[in-house]
């Protein structure tokens, strides 16, 4: 990825607030226990940028599946992050008026974490308990630019 702000540059950010939207076990009958090792997580990340607000707000969707095939949802988890980014302005002056992708993708890491948690917490006693939400690297969510 291309270089996005300067060598030395401080992004000023804080975490606003942090919102469980929604948390669903689905009513499953399983024939076995679920190995943790087999639960499959699809992740869909929504991002909303309002700059006269100063204001990066991500939802994110996690979908819980029994295994890779994802034909049986366990369940779901959606969350809402609210990041302020006090120096919103000199981002996107320094950046040809766009939001950088890499400061996208570090919010959104930060989301994944702070769901992981909440996931840890709010599934004792289900079928998933033992999953844990799987550290991955959020620049998947983004093509790379075209040359």
């Amino acid at each position: 990825m291309k270089k996005e702000l300067p060598d030395g540059f401080t992004v000023f950010w804080r975490i606003r607030n942090l919102d469980l939207i929604s948390f669903n076990v689905e009513n499953v009958d399983l024939p076995n226990p679920i190995a943790p090792e087999k639960v499959s997580f699809q992740l869909g990340p929504e991002v909303n940028l309002t700059a006269e607000k100063k204001e990066v707000v991500i939802n994110l969707t996690v979908s819980i599946y029994s295994d890779e095939s994802r034909k049986i949802l366990l369940g779901s988890i959606k969350t809402r992050d609210e990041f302020e980014i006090q120096n919103f302005q000199e981002i996107l002056n320094l950046n040809n008026n766009k939001f950088p992708p890499n400061l996208v993708a570090a919010l959104i890491g930060v989301t994944i974490s702070t769901t992981r948690g909440m996931l840890i917490f709010l599934s004792k006693n289900t079928p998933f308990e033992k999953a844990i939400l799987p550290i991955i690297d959020p620049a998947i969510f983004f093509k790379p630019p075209s040359e």
